[in-house]
């Protein structure tokens, strides 16, 4: 603005003395019909200047007036939700510093009005959570879950946050609703997979589950242990299923047309295992875990087998014995043999092989499953000592 002015005195200067160093003033004739205007250069100048000055000056005027206008509509219609934002970014803070009360009523406050709002619900239900009020927790879930244009804007952290919370609260048609809504918008994969299987299994949409299986062991960001335990719960479920409407024999023939590499993996052949176990059929159990304990299972391979009512089977003891030959104070085979024998209510034994398995390791589940061995055998205040002593260690 200050070079603006500049030039225009510069202009009326070089305009005003020019004339006196040629000595000729210069004049400016302008008609238009029997209008005629004549003046002299300078003051010709001299009035455009004004003019533009005065121009300028109404410009400014005008663009004060908008802006003031401007600032008051904005204002009034925007004030409102400014001042909710501020409310919940107090509401954030508190929440970080795990001030959970004061961040739902923040939160609480803040989210009809705010731009965030479902993220602003969605911090209110989990810290709702953290106080274990499950019920506040789930009407603000349901506020998200009505609130459909906001939820669209919801982005994909924000999204599993809320699939989480709906699954600890139980919500499972609302966490089904929002990955069903969403799947297209931010893809299925990675977590949000996990979270579809996760849902399936609770609506018990076993082989739903066992198709996602299959695309979440291709995903290298889910942890394999996790995938292991929902197939499991996915094949036993299905199992479980096919008996219901149909009998163990379909059961037998759906794994058995299972690719071999599915049929090969523990965590199938574990479900497998407990409907064989559970129907008492010896032999196709024996078949199933035999060759697997010629090799070497997981310890949680072993551990899942302590759920099973498996009979008594000479052969797999024989086989278990065998590793145990050869590495006596292997923790796996301890606990396979331990396990066994409770199976097969040889509680002597049983009492033995968890004397020789507490001496490698102490675990709360074998202590547990030796006190009640010791039950069982009359020795109370023994079983007594061990209980106080996972007292001691919990």
């Amino acid at each position: 603005m200050i070079r603006f002015f500049i030039t225009l005195l510069l202009v009326l200067a070089v305009t005003a003395f020019s004339y006196l160093l040629i000595d000729q003033k210069g004049y400016i004739l302008i008609t238009m019909g029997d209008w005629i205007y004549e003046a002299t250069v300078f003051g010709f100048v001299t009035l455009l200047i004004l003019a533009m000055l005065l121009v300028y000056s109404l410009y400014l005027i005008i663009r004060s007036v908008f802006r003031t206008s401007g600032k008051a509509w904005h204002f009034i219609a925007h004030g409102g939700e400014e001042k909710a934002m501020r409310v919940y970014e107090q509401g954030l803070a508190a929440y970080l510093v795990e001030d959970f009360p004061k961040a739902e009523k923040l939160l609480v406050k803040s989210a009809p009005k705010c731009t965030m709002t479902n993220t602003a619900w969605l911090f209110a239900a989990s810290a709702a959570n953290k106080q274990n009020m499950t019920e506040s927790a789930k009407q603000y879930l349901r506020h998200i879950a009505e609130n459909t244009e906001g939820e669209e804007q919801l982005n994909y952290e924000a999204l599993l946050v809320a699939g989480k919370l709906n699954l600890d609260d139980a919500e499972f048609s609302q966490a089904r609703q929002l990955i069903d809504k969403n799947k297209d918008r931010v893809g299925h994969s990675g977590r949000m997979l996990s979270l579809d299987i996760e849902v399936c299994l609770h609506e018990k949409r076993y082989l739903q589950a066992i198709e996602y299986l299959r695309d979440a062991r291709k995903d290298k960001n889910i942890d394999d242990g996790q995938i292991a335990l929902w197939e499991t719960q996915a094949f036993a479920g299905y199992f479980q299923e096919l008996i219901a409407g149909q009998s163990v024999h379909d059961v037998e023939q759906y794994f058995n047309n299972l690719s071999r590499k599915e049929r090969n993996r523990e965590s199938v052949m574990l479900a497998y295992a407990q409907v064989l176990g559970e129907h008492g059929l010896t032999d196709k159990l024996e078949d199933l875990v035999l060759p697997l304990f010629k090799k070497q299972p997981s310890q949680k391979f072993i551990d899942g087998l302590k759920e099973i009512s498996m009979p008594h089977s000479p052969k797999v003891m024989a086989a278990i014995q065998k590793h145990l030959q050869k590495e006596p104070d292997d923790p796996v085979w301890l606990s396979a043999f331990a396990y066994a024998c409770v199976a097969s209510r040889d509680w002597e034994k049983a009492r033995k092989a968890f004397v020789s398995l507490l001496k490698v390791r102490q675990l709360p589940d074998d202590l547990q499953a030796y006190a009640k061995v010791l039950q069982t055998l009359g020795e109370h205040e023994q079983a007594n000592r061990v209980y106080q002593e996972i007292m001691a260690q919990a």
